[in-house]
């Protein structure tokens, strides 16, 4: 069985490798996320594919009682307490696995029996429901899967476990389409076999050191306090703010502009997910960081450097996409071509998203989700209230300002916040359109590991 998780060598080696693993994978994952949603756009009509977008959007609201916000604080206090006090680290992970199991059995039984209870106003509704009601009695296992894998910094099954679910969904589709019939429940059902599938495949195959315990009853009293009522109920209340935040969107334009409306914005905004998505860098330093949170003037400094590299790396991810979404669109799925312009605004926030998109980890490295929460209730605000008004006034064109505004109004919120909680951190603006010796080093330093690569291949 492999050893626990170790301290890394080199971070910048780290973050390069998990940056180099992810953003390959997301590549590869977007040719299969495309195929899906070619299938999806193709089989579904336009009513129908605002049909299935709103039961995600009500999933993903009922999601929020997982406290999904605790995730981060669960990869960053477990992967920096590991080697020091691994009983408590453990501990900490299956009190919160085990929260998953109770709260995913409840909301499966209200979606289950809520659905029926419904039917008799809206007949058919029961349908939808109860398929949502699998995705929730999988979720405990699926999140577990995904948090070990941040912990000990196994990028190969990282993305290993989003293939298995993107290729099953895409071959579930098929076969329903090929050999059944194909609707709303039938783009459902695949996604409860895309979860499923890769969590079969990780409990055959996936063979790190068990993070789960036994605590005594004064440990578990412990890691509850540290998850719930200690910087743990920052991250809730701002998961709950977030998810609130993210999913009230989708209504928001039903309500102005109408369910075909709901999925032109949709397709706006998976093809900017699609685009960030090749350089995860998020999701690489959530675990990194934590490491070195006892030492500010090193943590800053790192910050510093990702945010500028980020930035920059977005505004070319933003080029790229504004030259690649016109013939994917046009190719695949024309009826959509009304979502492009609002994609173009959207990229217009790629350097500010990129920007703020490296600080989010530092306020759960620091355990200070109390501020993280606060800019997340006025991210929730300003969604609302300038959503409501821009959609009312320009329909969903509306929708896509709201988002660039949106974007460019929290980042110099988000600086000021971090620069309160990390006083050594100062990133001026200059410094992102410079040149200086550090990035000459950092830039030598790729150079010399692609080219022992290139000829460990050849050789």
């Amino acid at each position: 069985m492999t050893s626990e998780i170790e301290e890394p060598k080199s971070t910048g080696g780290v973050v390069a490798r998990g940056v180099a693993i992810s953003g390959a994978t997301n590549i590869f994952l977007r040719f299969l996320d495309i195929a899906i949603a070619v299938l999806l756009l193709r089989w579904l009509s336009i009513f129908e594919f605002g049909v299935y977008r709103l039961s995600l959007a009500a999933y993903d609201f009922a999601t929020g009682f997982f406290l999904s916000g605790i995730e981060n604080v669960v990869v960053s206090d477990v992967s920096g307490a590991l080697l020091k006090e691994p009983r408590a680290a453990k501990n900490l992970f299956t009190v919160y696995v085990v929260f998953l199991g109770f709260v995913a059995v409840g909301i499966a039984a209200v979606f289950f029996w809520g659905g029926n209870f419904l039917a008799s106003r809206f007949p058919g509704i029961e349908a939808y429901t109860s398929i949502v009601a699998f995705l929730f009695l999988l979720s405990p296992l699926e999140t577990a899967y995904k948090l070990k894998f941040q912990i000990f910094l196994d990028f190969g099954w990282s993305s290993a476990f989003r293939v298995l679910r993107d290729v099953s969904r895409l071959l579930s589709l098929g076969g329903f389409f090929f050999f059944f019939s194909f609707g709303v429940q039938q783009a459902l059902w695949s996604l409860v076999f895309a979860v499923g599938f890769p969590i079969l495949i990780a409990l055959i195959g996936y063979r790190r050191e068990s993070l789960l315990a036994i605590p005594a009853p004064s440990e578990a009293r412990q890691a509850i306090r540290n998850l719930f009522l200690r910087h743990g109920k920052w991250a809730i209340l701002d998961d709950f703010a977030a998810n609130t935040g993210k999913n009230i969107r989708p209504f928001i334009i039903r309500l102005f502009a109408g369910t075909e409306a709901v999925a032109i914005f949709s397709v706006a905004q998976n093809l900017m997910v699609y685009t960030i998505s090749v350089f995860p860098m998020r999701e690489v330093l959530t675990p990194v960081l934590p490491r070195m949170a006892d030492d500010p003037a090193r943590l800053a400094g790192q910050i510093a450097r990702a945010a500028k590299y980020t930035a920059a790396a977005y505004v070319l991810l933003g080029l790229a996409g504004a030259v690649a979404a016109p013939v994917i669109v046009n190719l695949l799925f024309p009826q959509y071509v009304p979502s492009l312009p609002l994609y173009y605004i959207l990229i217009l926030g790629l350097p500010w998203l990129g920007y703020r998109s490296v600080m989010l980890p530092v306020f759960y490295a620091l355990k200070h989700q109390d501020a993280l929460f606060f800019l997340t209730a006025f991210r929730l605000a300003v969604v609302t209230v300038l959503g409501v008004i821009l959609v009312y006034l320009f329909g969903v064109w509306g929708a896509a300002l709201e988002v660039l505004i949106l974007n460019i109004i929290l980042t110099p919120a988000f600086s000021k916040a971090l620069a309160r909680i990390l006083p050594s951190w100062h990133q001026p603006i200059s410094n992102l359109f410079t040149i200086d010796g550090a990035d000459r080093v950092a830039y030598a330093e790729v150079k010399r590991h692609i080219g022992i690569k290139i000829r460990r291949l050849w050789s």
